[in-house]
């Protein structure tokens, strides 16, 4: 390869995504440029010493991307999915954090947390974070049914509750799964 010219180019799926990369041409020389600029794009480039050489072309974005899919496998966290408006729901949610709690997991709920995260990046970011949720379906809460279909969507356990007194209720879309019903007062000690 020594004194030979080589074109290095590459593609992308979609031009009018906007990312940065970097060329690693595995002699200590590294390009960089974004695709908005085309920089580096494609280029020209003749190696001074012979043997292999590894190139990497790296795209930045791809290492957020991974780091969202890390392996949680062992995590200890629990993820609490309800609706935040009703007059049960503390009571509800203490029972699912003793319950966890007694399992050696630490159940929570994103309401429960002081942050300064927009609230949907919180949501999922704790549930990517997750070993399972708990999510209950009582009067049929559109963000329950958000948070639930992302954590199955990243290969979750989902444990599915509602209110006994609206278990006909059920979406279609979800009556296939199990649902535990639970009743008003069955948590009280």
């Amino acid at each position: 390869l020594a004194g030979t010219l080589i074109d290095f180019t590459q593609s992308s799926y979609d031009e009018d995504d906007e990312f940065d990369y970097t060329w690693n041409l595995g002699d200590g020389t590294n390009k960089t440029g974004n695709s908005s600029t085309k920089e580096n794009w494609g280029f020209d480039y003749t190696y001074n010493t012979p043997g292999q050489k590894n190139v990497l072309l790296t795209v930045e974005g791809f290492s957020e991307i991974e780091s969202t899919l890390e392996d949680h496998s062992q995590s200890r966290k629990v993820f609490i999915a309800c609706n935040f408006d009703t007059p049960y729901q503390d009571d509800l949610v203490k029972a699912i954090k003793s319950a966890c709690a007694i399992c050696g997991f630490d159940a929570n709920l994103v309401s429960g947390e002081k942050h300064n995260d927009d609230i949907s990046h919180k949501i999922i970011s704790d549930i990517r974070r997750s070993k399972f949720i708990i999510a209950d379906f009582t009067d049929q809460n559109n963000g329950v049914y958000f948070e639930a279909g992302y954590a199955m969507g990243m290969s979750k356990k989902v444990i599915r509750l509602i209110d006994k007194e609206q278990f006909e209720s059920l979406h279609f879309d979800t009556r296939q799964f199990n649902h535990i019903p639970w009743e008003h007062g069955e948590w009280e000690e």
